[in-house]
């Protein structure tokens, strides 16, 4: 069972329309010079608990969990912990990329 199996589908809305990836085209619409400066950021997480605190501090998991039954929120977040357990014993780390940079477009 993966994560989505676990929690449910999650949308991301806005934030899948506009990326590191495709903001400069669609910047370049508006602006005359469009540049992206590209941050490199990770985190490796080593214990259990605090990411499974983490994931299910999010507002979209927590409306998620809210339309479901205290049993079956519990089910899943049991299903989640064992999921994360299970990648940290077979890896040792389970490592967390993000995909972020800073846009600078300037006007003509």
């Amino acid at each position: 069972m993966g994560f989505e199996s676990a929690i449910g589908p999650i949308e991301a809305g806005d934030a899948v329309a506009f990326s590191p990836a495709n903001g400069v085209d669609q910047l370049a619409l508006s602006f005359a010079d469009v540049d992206l400066l590209r941050f490199q950021e990770r985190l490796e997480v080593t214990v259990a608990e605090p990411l499974l605190a983490y994931i299910l501090s999010s507002a979209q998991i927590q409306q998620r969990l809210a339309s479901l039954e205290a049993a079956d929120r519990e089910h899943r977040a049991t299903t989640l912990r064992e999921l994360i357990a299970e990648q940290l014993a077979v890896k040792g780390r389970i490592r967390i990329t993000k995909d972020a940079g800073l846009f600078i477009a300037r006007c003509p």
